[in-house]
């Protein structure tokens, strides 16, 4: 059944377009007549005044408030309309729509003279629009100029008339418009322009803010405050003349100063931390939000969310802690970056850039280019080469002065303080890179490019391939560009037995209304490894950690954990990887805008210094006082019998025996001599798969072997 007032509108409306039969007869002569005659049949029900837009609210796992993200129409908090002060409700009124308390939603005689002077061009030259269509507009029609929205606009101001009080309505207008500067309604605008409580707003204030509503840019006050002036003298009068303040009081606040804050405002929110900013940036691109990017940031910004991180504040704290106790005795222009994530879940837990967070264009940590991350990149040969059916115990030439057949005009590589005959794990613990070099090489270094990516290394980066230079023969020297959070996730994704979890910053989602919108408590992790390939890795990585090790007894206290070093040509950047069943964190070190410049070489020292230092720092506080939980034991295939690697491709089934004489494998520690160059053992001393390595009494100083020496061959980007 048809409401009684829907004939009260009807009638209306055909008295303000001068009827169907006049619009008839004026269709031919005026093309404009034809669309309002058009849009008189437009019905609407009444419109329902939703809840307004709001801020984002980012907390941290703990659910304390980190920021809060949004346009600075999202920290309008809506207000009474009691708490209004009544100057400011009246010098709106006054200005906007003076028969706003009699109208039936808009202004009969007002929406006349507009719509008549718009008949000729069929769009809207003349406003004529009420508070109450104003906010129609606002709230449920699109910017699009024409009679027919005209209509749409009219009508649904009268449906909203006829659903909530004149009161209700004033209360949502005033709590939507906007004034400019980013303030929409009117607390935000009070505190955006005057820098002051709601209840403090004078006449002038009232004057100048119902004044800018017409045009927030063009009567902006900063930019133009000649023009905000007269509007706001031009606001007095109507105040004036309609009883609402004195000639006197119109006259004295005319002469007086605006009044604004002496700063521009900001327009935008924005985030205040790398935490804050990483949310914003993953769910800006997460479809869950929203299938476009406008969606998405609509949401986001204007959504009033409650985003949770998964930030622990504690371990975020020791992290700053490690890295500022790390570079206490590092070259005070070089940087430093740690990245933490939980193995199980991906979560990422601590992030730092030394840099801080205003002083950088970037993080370190998660975005940029990346850097390059030295022989700590060995762990994605060492896990390619496990993958592929190769044993600890397969020997490998990790003599000085080598370089693939595959690439014979390129400068052999060099190793600095070790070599010789060695097998895969030995060559592991010690870090040789000529043993690695020729073991990429016989597995392939696009099965080395390709295992990258599935331990956690993005495939490309500003749509580059980020491997489109696999085919080098030190790419498992790390002279790729790789984030310290992507080594993070390799170190992960072994810890986690093979099942890589992509970094989470994000963990849970809610809207404004507490319902849930995403929560990855019990996202699956992807299987890139088998289990047991993966234990065999870790296996193999204790070796860093034990004697002769490139990090030497630097193991996190009570806790079992795996390692690797890292240092770059010429010491110009180091890192180190690492972890716990439980716990990973990887960091880099060095100049972060120009890592392999001239100002950073030699300064940054070796993996085993300043990187880990800082590593080490931060396991034994985040670890105190938790239970170890070992990684499972290797299987048989971890203890299989070796074979010797052919450097260009697959290994040689041939007894370790007969393997010809020179240089026996690397142990650490034992002096050079004229009949011993390499400081290696005698050739009659080569283990036996299974068979212990005979250790020399005297162990190298944890720092005096570089992870990575070469010679600078291939650019570093």
């Amino acid at each position: 059944m048809r409401k009684p007032g829907s004939f009260l509108l009807a009638f209306l409306i055909i008295t303000l377009v001068g009827g169907l039969a006049i619009g008839l007869c004026v269709v031919a002569l005026v093309p404009g007549a034809r669309q309002i005659a058009l849009a008189n049949k437009y019905t609407a029900e009444a419109p329902t005044l939703g809840e307004l837009s709001q801020q984002t609210v980012v907390y941290d796992a703990n659910g304390t408030e980190l920021d809060r993200l949004g346009y600075k129409q999202g920290t309008r908090q809506p207000v009474d309309l009691e708490v209004v002060p009544r100057l400011l409700r009246q010098a709106v009124i006054a200005t906007e729509d003076q028969t706003f308390w009699s109208n039936p939603g808009f202004d009969i005689g007002g929406s006349t003279r507009a719509l008549f002077e718009n008949l000729g061009s069929g769009r809207i030259e003349q406003g004529g629009s009420t508070i109450t269509q104003q906010l129609v507009k606002i709230r449920f029609l699109n910017n699009k100029r024409d009679v027919n929205r005209k209509i749409r606009e009219m009508v649904l101001a009268y449906r909203l008339t006829e659903k909530y009080t004149k009161r209700q309505i004033l209360e949502q207008y005033l709590n939507t418009v906007y004034f400019g500067q980013g303030a929409y309604g009117v607390k935000s605008a009070v505190e955006q322009f005057f820098d002051k409580d709601l209840a403090d707003v004078n006449i002038g204030d009232a004057a100048l803010l119902a004044g800018v509503i017409r045009s927030p840019s063009a009567d902006n006050p900063w930019d133009y405050p000649e023009r905000a002036t007269e509007r706001r003298n031009h606001v007095l009068e109507q105040m004036a003349d309609q009883g609402y303040i004195t000639d006197a009081e119109a006259t004295f606040v005319t002469v007086a100063p605006l009044g604004i804050r002496p700063e521009k405002p900001a327009v935008d929110l924005r985030p205040n931390d790398a935490w804050v900013e990483k949310a914003q940036s993953v769910l800006l691109n997460d479809p869950r939000l929203g299938p476009t990017v406008e969606a998405r940031e609509k949401k986001l910004l204007q959504g009033g969310l409650k985003v949770y991180t998964t930030k622990d504040p504690t371990m975020q704290q020791q992290a700053e802690e490690a890295v500022r106790v790390g570079l206490r005795t590092a070259h005070p222009e070089l940087e430093a970056g740690i990245a933490v994530m939980d193995p199980r879940s991906g979560y990422v837990r601590a992030m730092v850039d030394s840099r801080g967070y205003n002083e950088s264009v970037f993080n370190l940590v998660t975005d940029g280019p990346g850097e390059q991350v030295g022989s700590s990149f060995k762990v994605v040969t060492l896990a390619t080469l496990l993958a592929n059916g190769y044993s600890p115990n397969d020997i490998v030439d990790g003599n000085s002065g080598c370089r693939l057949k595959s690439h014979p005009g390129e400068p052999p590589i060099a190793n600095a303080g070790g070599g010789g005959v060695l097998s895969l794990r030995q060559a592991t613990t010690g870090s040789v890179n000529c043993a690695f070099v020729n073991a990429s090489g016989s597995v392939g270094l696009d099965k080395v490019a390709d295992m990258a990516t599935k331990l956690g290394m993005r495939p490309n980066v500003d749509g580059r391939q980020l491997f489109e230079n696999w085919a080098v023969p030190t790419l498992t020297l790390g002279v790729i560009s790789v984030r310290p959070i992507e080594m993070a996730t390799v170190a992960a994704t072994l810890a986690a037995g093979g099942e890589r979890h992509d970094p989470v910053f994000v963990w849970k989602v809610e809207d404004a209304r507490g319902r849930l919108i995403f929560d990855e408590t019990r996202r699956p992790g992807e299987r890139v490894l088998e289990p047991d390939v993966a234990a065999c890795a870790v296996d193999v990585l204790h070796g860093p950690f034990g004697q002769g090790g490139t990090a030497e007894g630097q193991g996190p206290v009570g806790h079992d954990a795996f390692g690797k070093t890292g240092t770059n040509d010429d010491k110009a950047s180091a890192a180190f990887l690492g972890g716990t069943s439980d716990l990973v964190a990887f960091v880099w070190h060095g100049d972060a805008e120009n890592p392999t410049g001239e100002f950073a070489k030699g300064k940054a020292g070796f993996g085993a210094e300043v990187p880990l230092t800082i590593w080490k720092t931060f396991m034994d506080d985040a670890l105190a006082n938790t239970p170890d939980r070992p990684f499972p034991q290797a299987g048989p295939s971890c203890n299989a019998p070796g074979k010797r690697i052919n450097p260009d491709g697959g290994r040689i089934e041939q007894p370790v025996q007969t393997l010809p004489q020179g240089p026996g494998p690397f142990t650490p520690g034992l002096p050079t001599t004229p009949t011993n160059p390499g400081g290696v053992l005698p050739p009659n001393t080569i283990p036996q798969p299974g068979q212990q390595q005979p250790q020399s009494p005297n162990t190298r100083p944890q720092v005096s072997v570089p992870d990575v020496v070469i010679p600078p061959v291939f650019p570093n980007r």
